[in-house]
């Protein structure tokens, strides 16, 4: 599949047009002037290859990626280093940043003008304002105002606006600025966790949220959601059976202020159960889910879940992935790790190889035993042929 579409600056996605890759690289070497100027249609054609090779991959929904403007200059540069072109590629760096600049004295002039359009969540436009940006990053930064500057983050997040840009990725911009400084003052992580869960429970939650209504809606939601997720066969149906309104009620809503964030931002990536992309789990519903999963069998089940999730959610005792991934769904498979002995079989073999693709499946760690079968050069009654060892079979299994 060839490339089609690249997303520009603003988020738009247009059609993808090589000769603009062309045009650039040959302003860079005029610049420089070089008075050849034939290597540039395979250069660019070279390019092109590459970003194929890198964004035309489909994923599992049958799309493929779309490399941003930022995404194909990098890969220019890449190329003219590459085939030895580095004054050119010095110019075309130069170019860039010009650019950059030019772009970012433009936006500044917008924003005092007020010309700078943010989209909201209902879709309607407002015109970007510096002092809303401040105090969103402010309620996020309750309790770290001695180490961490509001004015500060927003001045450098602003560098990331364009026009139409929503507020979902303004969200999104004050994160990446905030996840940028991790590294210099541990602070930040705790901090950019902080934002970062402002995004999940807008998209967990819905609707306008803030602080008077947050724990509110945070309660109100557990039961709502919990009941999708058995309609939508993402969750057990034996959790309905669970006094669910007295578990909304038992949650925790201060205990999400233990995560850093590489903490949350894994459990969003890889763990929060979603529906059609969107997640219905916050911190407290995800250790919730698990522990009422894990409590089904108990004989008092209400009660033993609360002490679970109490262990949970607390961090005293984390279960790992598999029970964090399945407990409390239809398929809750709960271990962690597999070991198997293989026997010299032919269809024990495949059965094994068979058995570990579905244990895998469901997120068991496997470990296999391999030293039944026959060596390399050993003689095979059933056909008077020879063995040829492990190796194949590991290839397989691998």
């Amino acid at each position: 599949m060839s490339l089609q579409k690249i997303r520009k600056r603003n988020g738009s996605v247009v059609g993808f047009d090589p000769s603009r890759i062309q045009k650039a690289v040959e302003k860079a070497a005029v610049s420089t002037n070089r008075p050849d100027l034939s290597f540039i249609i395979p250069l660019t054609s070279e390019v092109v290859k590459l970003l194929e090779e890198k964004f035309s991959k489909v994923n599992e929904e049958g799309e493929s990626r779309v490399p941003t403007v930022e995404a194909i200059q990098d890969i220019v540069e890449e190329a003219l280093m590459k085939q030895g072109f580095y004054e050119i590629a010095k110019a075309y760096i130069l170019y860039r940043e010009q650019r950059s600049e030019q772009r970012q004295q433009e936006l500044l002039e917008k924003m005092k003008k007020k010309e700078l359009m943010v989209k909201k969540r209902d879709g309607s436009l407002e015109p970007f304002t510096t002092k809303k940006l401040e105090a969103a990053i402010a309620r996020a930064l309750v309790g770290f105002e001695q180490v961490i500057d509001p004015a500060e983050l927003a001045e450098f997040s602003k560098r990331e606006m364009f026009d139409g840009i929503s507020t979902e990725e303004i969200d999104k911009c004050v994160v990446m600025t905030m996840k940028a400084r991790i590294e210099k003052e541990p602070a930040y992580s705790f901090a950019t966790a902080q934002m970062f869960l402002n995004n999940v429970y807008k998209e967990v939650l819905g609707g306008d949220l803030n602080q008077k209504n947050l724990e509110k809606k945070y309660r109100e939601t557990f039961k709502l959601n919990v009941v999708l997720a058995v309609e939508h066969e993402r969750m057990a149906p034996a959790l309905l059976e669970y006094d669910l309104d007295d578990l909304a009620s038992y949650l925790q809503l201060q205990r999400d202020k233990l995560f850093t964030y590489l903490g949350i931002q894994t459990l969003y990536d890889r763990y929060f159960i979603h529906i059609g992309g969107r997640r219905i789990e916050a911190p407290q519903y995800f250790w919730m889910r698990v522990a009422m999963g894990l409590a089904l069998k108990e004989r008092d089940k209400q009660e033993r879940a609360k002490e679970f999730y109490d262990v949970l959610s607390q961090m005293l005792y984390v279960s790992s992935t598999p029970t964090l991934f399945n407990s409390g769904t239809l398929h809750p498979q709960l271990s962690s790790c597999y070991l198997s002995t293989v026997n010299d079989d032919l269809h024990h073999i495949f059965k094994f190889i068979a058995d570990d693709a579905q244990l895998s499946k469901w997120a068991g760690g496997i470990g296999n035993d391999w030293t039944n079968i026959r060596a390399t050069g050993s003689h095979i009654k059933g056909t008077n042929g020879r063995s040829q060892g492990v190796i194949p079979f590991l290839k397989i299994a691998n």
